[in-house]
This record gives structure tokens, C-alpha cells and sequence, in this order.
């Protein structure tokens, strides 16, 4: 997986997610809480106001959406209480590209000395190397902080070196050393209970040539999508998207002259497309961060919208609609129930999942869009459950 993934760790007493809009004023008590403590070691906390918290998160989730990060702060939350615990992450010093990541972390004064750091550590630690598949993990320290070389020792990092004037005291504003502890040996890390929620990896890039072999090209979909073109003018404007190799769906608009775009993860995918295709406007693209500034005619999203999780399927109705024109036309395919399931494609696991009927039903109400036609295991289709709606917005 990818560390942008990342939705949340869950250990025995805390919840580990990113940093989101909206943790702002519990972020800054804590830095007020604990001033004292923060300035003595941390060179940013020169400035508590909550106009620079706000900065720092803003810009935190900005850079992770965009995929241009160069570190990744997370925080902790008490899965009792509620209450925010800790913040940290990976700083700037990682080097995400080559698997190699520094932990910082700093806690809110009055959750001091219960194991909450170390149990964020060895959590953290634990997700790099099992997760993330890096090959190193690392903490710097200020060579007086005592506190914070016990927490890599007692999570078995191992000293490696000291760091002659690599940093600037806080106090002093002298030069001063650092202790640099690394892990490398994911045996080493403490046994710890964790759980791991992302979003799952569906990329086809890994089979994209065993897929381009084995789908289908008889267009068991041609009844679905001739009923949508039932609703278009000449010349209109279609957005496929996961429009994989461009064969069959694409090919097929294509060729009755309308004008299509097509979108998808998979750069391989979008290769072929363009090669086969040139016709169309292909180009690498995540449905759920689509922002085109442009509406169509007609969506597409045929066996692709249903490898997002359920939370992301919810929240693309407000990407359908931000690129249909009035009466524009969507069509989707889905489960037959809620639920998740992994299928083997290729000799690789692909997630699906859906909604119930009742709630794509619920959330196309909602965003004003007419569900014109519906089929649960559809056996002209192959078995596909396909929705059909205009939006009347």
C-alpha cells in the first residue's frame, strides 16, 4: 500500500490517523498545555498561535491530497475518551521513495509518562515495515532528552551514531548533538496488537497486460449502454471513467462519433488507450480527487466505481453531479448487496464493494439524479447489477 492510504492504526488504547481539517483547536490546547515542555526541544513551538496550527494542517492535507508531501504528520486519539493524546509522524528527513522514514512525536503534557508514546512508536514502527514494506526506520533526538531516548530503546531501535552540531539547542541557541537510534530488523519491534485500516490498493498496473488479454470484447454491456444513448444528442460528451484499455466501452462511443474522455489510475492502461484510441482524450486520473472544471453529457463508471471503499462511493455522487450537465446521464455498475469481497484477477487480489440497493437509491434522490432503470444480476449482462439515472439538478 501506499502511505497516503493510510485511514487509520488502531492499537490497544489509541486510534493513529492523519492529521484532517478540523483538529486545529485540540492540536493547539495541547501545544498551550504544554509549552513548557515543547519549547525546551521543539523549535516550532516559538509560535503556539492558532493561525500557525491552522497553517500546518491546511497545508498537511493539501500536500497529501496533491500527492507532493515531503513529510506526514498523524495524530493520536484516546479511543476511550475521545481526546486528542499525541501528534507526530514522519518528518521531513524521511526519504519516502527509497522505504526509509524518521519518526518525530511530541505529547500533550498531561498524558505524559502513561506509554502512550511508545505505544504510538511501536505502532508506527510496526506499520512502516509490515505495511509499507520499508527497509529502515529511524529517531533523532536531542542528546538531554532523556524521555525520548527511552522511548526508542524500550521500542528496540538500536544508537547507531551521534550527530555532531546538527542541531540548534532551543534554549541556548547554541549548537548542539543529536543521538540517531534505527531500526532495520522488523523482528526486533515489540509485540504489539494493531489494526490497519486503508484504502485498498485496486491498481491494475500489476496486470494491466493480463487484463488487456482476457476482458471480454463481445459487449455484453451493448443493451445498458444503447440505453443510454437513447437519452444523448449527436456530439455529445462522455466521461468513461476507469476506462481501463479504452476496449470494449470507449471503442464502442467512439465509434458511433461521440466525444469521450476517458480516465484511469493505471498509466499502462491509459497507454494502450492512447495508442489504439487516438481519437480520445486519455489521461491518467483518480476519479475520487476529479475536479475537471468541465460537464458532460454522460458518466460512465462501468466495473470501476466498485473497487472504492463505501465511504468513497458515498462521497463520489458529489463528483457525479459536479460534471453532469442538466439532464446529463450516469451510468454504474455496483454490487448485488452491501458488502466486500476480494476476487483473484491475474494472481492479484482486487477489492470490490458496495452499498445496499437502498442506499443508491437514497443517494441518487438525494443528488437530484432520476433513476431511469435498474437491474440486480442482470443475466443479459453477465450478472452485473447496473444503475441508470438523470440528473435533474
Amino acid at each position: 500500500m501506499k502511505l497516503t492510504d493510510l485511514k487509520q492504526i488502531e492499537t490497544p488504547r489509541l486510534i493513529i490517523r492523519p492529521v484532517q481539517l478540523g483538529d486545529e483547536v485540540a492540536i493547539n490546547q495541547a501545544i498551550r498545555r504544554s509549552l513548557d515542555i515543547l519549547q525546551r526541544w521543539m523549535p516550532w513551538a516559538k509560535d503556539p498561535s492558532l493561525e500557525t496550527t491552522k497553517k500546518f494542517i491546511q497545508d498537511a492535507v493539501a500536500a497529501r491530497e496533491s500527492d507532493h508531501f515531503n513529510d506526514f504528520p498523524v495524530i493520536a486519539i484516546n479511543k476511550t475518551t475521545k481526546q486528542f493524546i499525541l501528534a507526530a509522524g514522519f518528518n521531513h528527513f524521511s526519504e519516502f521513495h527509497i522505504g526509509t522514514y524518521e519518526i518525530g512525536y511530541w505529547i500533550d503534557a498531561q498524558y505524559s509518562g502513561q506509554g502512550y508514546v511508545t505505544e504510538f512508536v511501536n505502532a508506527l514502527t510496526y506499520f512502516v515495515f509490515e505495511y509499507l514494506k520499508g527497509i529502515r526506520v529511524q529517531i533523532a533526538t536531542h542528546v538531554e532528552n532523556e524521555k525520548s531516548i527511552a522511548v526508542a530503546k524500550r521500542c528496540g531501535y538500536e544508537y547507531e551514531a551521534t550527530l555532531k552540531h546538527n542541531r540548534i539547542d532551543c534554549v541556548s541557541g547554541k549548537p548542539a548533538d543529536s543521538f540517531l537510534f534505527a531500526m532495520i530488523d522488523a523482528a526486533k519491534i515489540p509485540e504489539l496488537e494493531i489494526t490497519v485500516t486503508h484504502t485498498p490498493d485496486v491498481s491494475y498496473q500489476k496486470i494491466a497486460s493480463w487484463y488487456d488479454e482476457h476482458r471480454s470484447r463481445d459487449l455484453f454491456e451493448k443493451r445498458w449502454l444503447d440505453n443510454a444513448i437513447g437519452y444523448l444528442k449527436p456530439n455529445a460528451v462522455i466521461l468513461d471513467m476507469g476506462c481501463g484499455m479504452g476496449e470494449p466501452i470507449a471503442r464502442y462511443f467512439l465509434e458511433k462519433k461521440f466525444n469521450l474522455t476517458g480516465i484511469d489510475t493505471c498509466s499502462e492502461f491509459i497507454e494502450m488507450a492512447k495508442q489504439r484510441l487516438p481519437q480520445g482524450n486519455f489521461f491518467v486520473g483518480d476519479m475520487r480527487k476529479l475536479s475537471l472544471n468541465k460537464k458532460f453529457d454522460l458518466l460512465i463508471a462501468w466495473n470501476s466505481y466498485f473497487h472504492l471503499t463505501c465511504d468513497e462511493q458515498r462521497d463520489m455522487f458529489r463528483v457525479f453531479i459536479n460534471h453532469l450537465n442538466h439532464n446529463g446521464i450516469l451510468l454504474f455498475t455496483s454490487g448485488p448487496e452491501e458488502g466486500e469481497v476480494w476476487s483473484d484477477n491475474g494472481g492479484e487480489m482486487i477489492y470490490h464493494a458496495s452499498l445496499s440497493p437502498n442506499e443508491y437509491k437514497q443517494l441518487l434522490k438525494q443528488h437530484k439524479l432520476e433513476l431511469l432503470d435498474y437491474v440486480i444480476n442482470d443475466k443479459n449482462c453477465n450478472d452485473h447489477t447496473v444503475w441508470l439515472a438523470k440528473y435533474r439538478g
